[in-house]
């Protein structure tokens, strides 16, 4: 049953694996670049096929076992140049998507600077 809740990864998952399957899907590995922008519906919405993409270049990947307190998050641009991928095995006393988006901003100010 696990293996099946997408938001899980990171029971099977470590950050590494979960960033070359990020990679996969837009470096031709898992999908061709065709197949990527009908996955994203062409960006014309700002969810679509398990991401959320933004006119401002940034991708984002969430996901939770409820109850359990596992959470995966990914912040990137869309050709994966910066990113932060967080995985967390207990509820975080914050917001992770406020957090993860806080170490992506920061990410993003080192990689510019």
């Amino acid at each position: 049953m696990m293996s099946s809740l997408l938001g899980a990864g990171n029971y099977y998952a470590t950050p590494s694996d979960y960033y070359t399957i990020q990679k996969g899907l837009r470096n031709g590995k898992i999908l061709t670049k065709s197949q990527y922008y009908d996955l994203a519906n062409d960006y014309k919405l700002s969810y679509a096929g398990g991401l959320y993409h933004y006119s401002s270049g940034i991708k984002r990947v969430r996901g939770a076992l409820s109850g359990a307190g596992y959470n995966n998050i990914l912040y990137g641009s869309e050709g994966n140049k910066t990113g932060v991928i967080l995985f967390a095995n207990q509820s975080p006393t914050r917001s992770i998507d406020s957090l993860a988006k806080t170490l992506y901003d920061l990410a993003r100010y080192y990689n510019e600077n």
